[in-house]
């Protein structure tokens, strides 16, 4: 499930926003494509901008190479789903790595004592804590 919603206090619209190209939400379906392990994908909103979100395209499974993609409601999507598993990918994060995905995965897979995962990274420098712009880049 990729929650996308356009209201935002630093950055309205923040999703549909253009990064090479390319609008934020659909980098992050993309990444989230690359996963070997969603066999469906949500993108859950409440605001018709992101029904048909401009480089989203609905997919079926006539392409079985990808995952389907269907726009729900946010409030349907937690009532209505019967997935063994759900995947909360945050629609604001397009470098999200494939791979990271599939790591929050297998654990609730595997073993059925996991209920909940979550991803998490160390931070390597204390100015990533101070300066919210700060990347690992410089």
């Amino acid at each position: 499930m990729i929650p996308a919603r356009f209201g935002s206090t630093r950055f309205p619209g923040k999703v549909l926003a253009l990064l090479s190209s390319k609008t934020v939400l659909q980098h992050v379906y993309e990444r989230a494509c690359q996963s070997r392990y969603l066999s469906d994908i949500i993108i859950a909103t409440d605001d018709k901008r992101f029904m048909r979100p401009p480089g989203v395209s609905e997919r079926g499974s006539h392409d079985a190479s990808r995952p389907s993609l269907r726009h729900r409601p946010r409030a349907e999507v937690a009532s209505a789903e019967e997935a063994a598993v759900v995947v909360n990918i945050q629609g604001d994060e397009p470098l999200i790595d494939p791979a990271a995905i599939d790591a929050a995965i297998l654990p609730v897979v595997h073993d059925s004592d996991v209920v909940m995962a979550t991803l998490k990274k160390k931070i390597e420098d204390p100015r990533e804590i101070d300066d919210p712009t700060w990347s690992s880049g410089g």
